[in-house]
C-alpha cells in the first residue's frame, strides 16, 4: 500500500459504506474542500472502521491519479519550508514565548498534525 497523502480522490471516485453520491458535484458528498471526511469520527467510532474505509492506509491508484500527484507535491513544499508539524509548531512557541500559551501551541501542534495527517 502506498503513502496516504489526503488527496481526496477515492471519494471522487465513488463513496465508501458511509458515504452519499452527489451525481452533479461527482463526489462523495462528505468530502470537504480540504480534502477531509465530514463524517471522519463519526466513522473511526464504528467497530469496522479499521478496515473500511481504509482511513490513512493509502491510495494505490497512484498511476494517472493527478489529484494525489498535485498532494505529493505540496506536502513536499511544505516540508521543505516547515519541517513537520510538530516541529513548525515548537519552533513558533520558542520564538515568542510570551506570545502564545504553552495551551495554544498544544492546539496548535495539533491543528498541524491533523492537516498533516498525523492523527
Amino acid at each position: 500500500m502506498t503513502q496516504y497523502v489526503q488527496c481526496g480522490n477515492c471519494c471522487r471516485v465513488g463513496p465508501c459504506g458511509f458515504g452519499l453520491w452527489d451525481p452533479d458535484k461527482m463526489r462523495c458528498v462528505f468530502l470537504l474542500e480540504d480534502n477531509h471526511c465530514q463524517k471522519y469520527y463519526e466513522i473511526k467510532k464504528h467497530p469496522d472502521a479499521e478496515i473500511s474505509p481504509a482511513f490513512g492506509a493509502g491510495c494505490s491508484s497512484t498511476i494517472g491519479n493527478v489529484p494525489r500527484q498535485k498532494a505529493i507535491v505540496r506536502r513536499r513544499k511544505l516540508m521543505e519550508r516547515h519541517g513537520t508539524p510538530t516541529a513548525f509548531a515548537e519552533a513558533c512557541y520558542r520564538a515568542v514565548p510570551e506570545f502564545i500559551s504553552s495551551e495554544e501551541a498544544d492546539k496548535a501542534i495539533q491543528k498541524y498534525e491533523q492537516e498533516w495527517n498525523y492523527v
